[in-house]
Parts: structure tokens; C-alpha cells; sequence
């Protein structure tokens, strides 16, 4: 019936909301393939959605978040991750366990520099960079060859850094 159909559904749209927090509902959507939670007043990524190992899209742009926990580690199936717009001063290193991430959006940010294990992300195909006060040598790379020159940098340095072999999820339960 109706409470099934809610369980199997592929795509969530919370946007707009003026949530501060995520609902706890939403961890039993475990089929969600895309979740979007843009234009809310979230300052922490909810912990609750890593149980949705089909999340493919994770929309969490315009809100207020400072920080990204470890435990996006666990987010390996999502292809789309953006957060534009927010208050975040880094991004964890345990973001280069996201093996399936093809596009990484920190538009307008305040962040200053990458951690070296985003270059392990070999899908990673579209990085968008634009309206952060970003440091040398990284601004260097952005700034002579835009998306391309810091996707290379990052390979580079990944090479000179060994990848992170397993995040524990034990803490998260």
C-alpha cells in the first residue's frame, strides 16, 4: 500500500524547508537514489543518511553547514555531491574514499585548501571551486588552469599519500 510505495521511493526533495534538522524518517528510505536538502538551515551533515547505501544524489547546498564529519566515508555510492553555498572551512580527507564521486560542488565556501586524498577519487570528473578564498599552491593550480589544474595537483599530491584502506562505521550505530 501507500506506507510501501513511501519506503521504495528513489527520490526525496526536502528543499526549502527551513529545516535546522533532518527528520528521522528518513533513514528508513534506504532505496533513495537522490536526496535533496538544499536552502535549509542544516550546520551539520546528518548522520542519519549514511544508511542510504543507494544514494547516488546528495543535494545540500544553500544551508549552513562548517564541517563535513568523517563518516561521508561511508557515502561510496553517490556520483553527485553538492554543497555550494555554506560555511565550510575544509572537507574531510576520508572524502577520497568516495570512489564513485564524478562531481564534488564547493561553490562559495570558505574553504582554503584540499586534502591531498580527493586525488584518490579517480572518477572525479567536475570539481567546481569558484568563490573560495583558496591558498597557494592550490590557488595557483585553480587559477592557471581552472577545474583541470587542481584535479591534477590533487592526483599529484595523492601520489605522495598513501589512501585511507577502511573508515569504521562502528561509532555511527
Amino acid at each position: 500500500g501507500l506506507v510501501q510505495h513511501f519506503r521504495f521511493e528513489k527520490v526525496q526533495d526536502l528543499s526549502n524547508q527551513g529545516l535546522t534538522e533532518v527528520p528521522l524518517w528518513l533513514a528508513s528510505k534506504i532505496h533513495l537514489q537522490v536526496l535533496r536538502l538544499s536552502h535549509n538551515k542544516l550546520s551539520v551533515l546528518p548522520s542519519e543518511i549514511h544508511v542510504l547505501r543507494q544514494l547516488r544524489e546528495l543535494h545540500l547546498d544553500h544551508n549552513r553547514l562548517f564541517m563535513m564529519e568523517a563518516w561521508v566515508a561511508t557515502l561510496t555510492t553517490v556520483t553527485d555531491l553538492a554543497l555550494d553555498h555554506n560555511n565550510l572551512v575544509a572537507i574531510p580527507r576520508e572524502t577520497g574514499m568516495m570512489g564513485n564521486l564524478t562531481r564534488l560542488s564547493l561553490e562559495s565556501n570558505r574553504i582554503t585548501t584540499l586534502p591531498p586524498e580527493l586525488g584518490h577519487v579517480t572518477s572525479l570528473k567536475e570539481l567546481i571551486l569558484d568563490g573560495n578564498p583558496l591558498r597557494p599552491p592550490l590557488s595557483d593550480a585553480f587559477e592557471e588552469e581552472g577545474m583541470e589544474g587542481v584535479l591534477e595537483f590533487l592526483k599529484d599530491a595523492a601520489s605522495r599519500t598513501p589512501p585511507i584502506a577502511r573508515f569504521d562505521t562502528s561509532e555511527l550505530l
